[in-house]
This record gives structure tokens, sequence and C-alpha cells, in this order.
């Protein structure tokens, strides 16, 4: 299972996200490492993000489907 992100606009880091034609924010391939308890997303041009920056997303079949995640209180 190939998971994706894509950095929330709340972000302080939603700068790193590349947006296409339709300026939709284009899914980059993660992984996640909870060694690191605070930086657990690994990848994009950021590198490392933390649950509240990003929204995960998963392929399935041809289709990428939004993760529901929890929300900064």
């Amino acid at each position: 299972m190939q998971l994706y992100a894509t950095i929330r606009k709340q972000s302080k880091y939603s700068n790193q996200q590349d947006f296409g034609l339709n300026k939709k924010p284009i899914p980059f391939k993660v992984e996640l490492d909870f060694t690191d308890p605070y930086w657990p997303v690994k990848g994009g041009r950021g590198g490392n993000y933390t649950l509240y920056d990003v929204d995960l997303w998963v392929r399935r079949g041809d289709k990428l489907l939004k993760t529901p995640m929890h929300t900064r209180p």
C-alpha cells in the first residue's frame, strides 16, 4: 500500500505544496516512520512533516482516497 500526502493550507509549510493546472494540490509519496514521533511523515519537498501538517491519501486502484484523520484542537 502506497501512502500519499498533501500539505494543509493551515500548515506553515503550505508553501512547499505543488499544485496542478486546476490549482488542486498534487499528492506526493510519503512513508510513516514513528521512530521520530514528532515528524513521522517522511517525503515531499520538506522531507519531514507532522500529522497535523498533512492530509494523508491511499491509492486504491487508479484513485486516491483521503484517509480520515484528526484535526488540530
